[in-house]
């Protein structure tokens, strides 16, 4: 079992053989990897990622957040960006949804209420980005996958479940001077 550096009371485990054949709780599927799969095969083996895919958080207590990860991220960036003369820097996170897709949520009353937890927890990263004077570029991977998979159930399941991913990130860009 693994521990998210991000999220605290988030860890991962062995899918069990249900979830395994749940596609819904399982990552790194899609018709890309059918279509690309030498990439893959490379890419998995280069990262890791066929391991890490085999696995599932869970979400066992209340979400904080750890810091260190961004800081160093911001630190690194800037030191680059400084040496280079770089002007108009930004930083690309992940969004509330894809942060730990799928995962098992054990704590909280309901999957929404997760969702918005674990947008609470990273609009601080969004906030200390913003703060170290760089851009904040929020990337959501797992809208056009979650997508995909939607593909085989009601189309309105799909949509109501992408606004609530951009409803978990729109709290943080309405504080922010976009113009």
């Amino acid at each position: 079992m693994s521990r998210s550096p991000v999220f605290a009371h988030a860890h991962s485990r062995p899918l069990t053989p249900d979830e395994a054949s749940d596609p819904l709780a399982t990552l790194g599927g899609g018709r890309d990897r059918v279509a690309f799969a030498e990439f893959y095969a490379e890419a998995d083996k280069a990262t890791g990622l066929a391991s890490r895919v085999s696995s599932r958080f869970i979400v066992d207590g209340p979400l904080t957040y750890q810091d260190t990860q961004v800081k160093r991220d911001i630190a690194n960036l800037k030191r680059a960006a400084a040496k280079a003369g770089a002007v108009g820097t930004f930083l690309p996170v992940v969004a509330p949804a894809s942060a730990i897709p799928s995962a098992k949520n054990e704590r909280y009353a309901d999957d929404e209420l997760l969702l918005f937890a674990i947008a609470d927890v990273l609009h601080e990263e969004y906030k200390a980005i913003s703060d170290a004077g760089l851009i904040v570029q929020i990337d959501d991977g797992y809208l056009p996958y979650m997508h995909e998979k939607a593909m085989s159930r009601a189309v309105l399941k799909f949509v109501r479940q992408a606004s609530l991913f951009e409803q978990a990130t729109r709290p943080w860009l309405a504080v922010q001077d976009l113009g």
